[in-house]
């Protein structure tokens, strides 16, 4: 599977790398339910790096697409663990879609027996919402999540929740593994 490597200087001191994998179709899939998730706690967790103070959050890895999630569910925790291992400060997040197999569920595993502390999970599972679609929801996995960024996330996952579900879907804001 081929896969960019991207950086973006979001300002001087402080980047956002992400790895973009050529076989996801980001325009079948743009402005989905799913999207709109995974755009929106994005944008509160670069907002709240932004504005730190701390200059120490200079990476972010983000190896996440569905096909990633489909074919190297296990080397994307394997990825994000063995980066740790050489930064153990970064921000790493890992998105992933909801599907009726569970496929997540493999990734949660693989993380838990990573030895990472510090895993914040965060979901929204859209239920019956969109019946017409097999993705059902999504969610970030972030290791180190900073903690500024948390309560923008929370609320923003809630937001998202009444607004695209009108409160029928359940939000997950939890520690997969705490600190």
């Amino acid at each position: 599977m081929d896969a960019k490597v991207r950086h973006l200087v979001c300002k001087p001191g402080v980047s956002l790398q992400y790895t973009v994998m050529l076989s996801y179709q980001h325009s079948y899939h743009a402005v989905n339910h799913a999207d709109v998730v995974k755009h929106v706690l994005l944008t509160e967790m670069l907002a709240a790096m932004l504005e730190a103070e701390n200059a120490d959050n200079r990476l972010i890895r983000y190896p996440g697409s569905t096909a990633l999630f489909a074919a190297m569910l296990r080397d994307a925790a394997r990825a994000v663990a063995a980066a740790y291992r050489r930064f153990a400060q970064g921000v790493y997040i890992i998105w992933y879609p909801l599907l009726p197999k569970a496929r997540h569920e493999e990734l949660f595993q693989e993380l838990r027996r990573s030895g990472i502390r510090n895993i914040l999970w965060t979901e929204l599972d859209c239920c019956d919402c969109f019946p017409d679609m097999q993705m059902r929801g999504a969610g970030l996995i972030t290791v180190n999540p900073p903690w500024h960024a948390q309560a923008g996330m929370h609320a923003a996952l809630d937001w998202l929740c009444e607004h695209l579900t009108h409160g029928q879907g359940h939000p997950r804001f939890d520690w997969l593994v705490p600190e």
